[in-house]
């Protein structure tokens, strides 16, 4: 995890942005700090279980080397978010190309493990999420990546249709439709 400096982890994006564009370190790293858990989620969610978490770190560090390097292509600052969202989704492809694995959603057994120990839920309740769980992630793997991706975003990260069409290359209006019938295939198969 990159260290912020005082004087920049006050600043906002637009700020950062532009003296990070202009070479100035301590403004990146102060980004990485704040995009790294939203990078490092849609990596790990699109990643296909069994992989090694080495790959996901060197998505996540490729992510940011990407985004440093290009930086100077972003043209609209207040945009940052999904452009580096976009990076993530390339770089992901890019791995699942080169390890020859389509990249799925998949399920975080950590994260439901901290859900579930935050409330102390019973053993039946743990044994019906399990279960639950079990049967979106089965759904969620027969999606196309581009609908799963869409679902992700909208679910985990409170996207809407305009940043999810940024993020997968579509049109705001092609984002709805995308989530819309993402959605209904997935009360289909978890009914």
């Amino acid at each position: 995890m990159a260290v912020v400096d005082r004087m920049t982890g006050n600043l906002d994006d637009k700020t950062l942005i532009e003296r990070a564009a202009a070479g100035n370190e301590r403004a990146f790293a102060t980004l990485v700090e704040r995009y790294e858990r939203l990078v490092v989620s849609v990596v790990r969610s699109e990643i296909r279980r069994g992989a090694q978490s080495a790959d996901g770190d060197d998505v996540v560090q490729e992510v940011f080397a990407l985004a440093w390097q290009r930086l100077d292509t972003l043209r609209d600052p207040a945009r940052f978010r999904p452009w580096l969202l976009q990076i993530t989704r390339r770089s992901v492809i890019d791995h699942a190309r080169k390890v020859g694995r389509r990249p799925t959603l998949d399920h975080d057994d950590d994260l439901a493990i901290d859900a579930t120990a935050d409330h102390a839920p019973g053993p039946d309740e743990i044994a019906e999420f399990m279960e639950l769980s079990s049967r979106l992630t089965g759904a969620l793997e027969n999606l196309s990546r581009r609908d799963a991706t869409a679902i992700t975003l909208a679910a985990q990260f409170g996207f809407g249709p305009a940043e999810i069409g940024q993020a997968l290359g579509i049109t705001a209006n092609n984002a709805k439709v995308v989530l819309h019938r993402a959605r209904a295939k997935l009360r289909a198969a978890v009914g």
